[in-house]
């Protein structure tokens, strides 16, 4: 799907749910909302796996630009005050060959998650820094 089609998209979803949030970032769907004025399960299904990949790329470039700020700006390790996951201790993280690593407790560098649970942990962290 190209970037005007899904922005399109995005717009067409959007008629279907009220202007104003209801509470937070959550919007209703309009009181006088017609069940057949909507596409088939697979075309949305299909414009949530493109969210999705959105939403993974958007994550990395979040985790990049705070590990770019601490890490490359600040010289310093991303150090964890908590670590992501209790069976493992992750303690920091670094840049090398361009890319972000997490060093975890037996000193071997893993590839930053991209979940949006690590996101969030991250931004708990950090929030300060931006």
């Amino acid at each position: 799907m190209t970037k005007d089609k899904l922005l399109q998209e995005i717009k067409d979803l959007s008629y279907h749910f009220e202007d104003k949030p209801w509470t937070g970032n959550v919007k209703l769907l309009k009181a006088d909302f017609d069940i057949n004025s909507i596409s088939t399960p697979e075309h949305y299904w299909k414009i949530i796996e493109e969210m999705e990949e959105i939403l993974r790329e958007t994550r990395i470039l979040f985790l990049y630009s705070i590990f770019n700020k601490v890490c490359i700006d600040e010289g310093k390790f991303y150090t964890f005050e908590n670590p992501y996951q209790a069976n493992m201790r992750y303690d920091a993280v670094m840049k090398k060959d361009g890319t972000f690593y997490i060093r975890d407790e037996d000193g071997h560098l893993r590839e930053i998650f991209t979940t949006d649970k690590f996101a969030h942990h991250i931004h708990r962290l950090y929030r300060g820094l931006f």
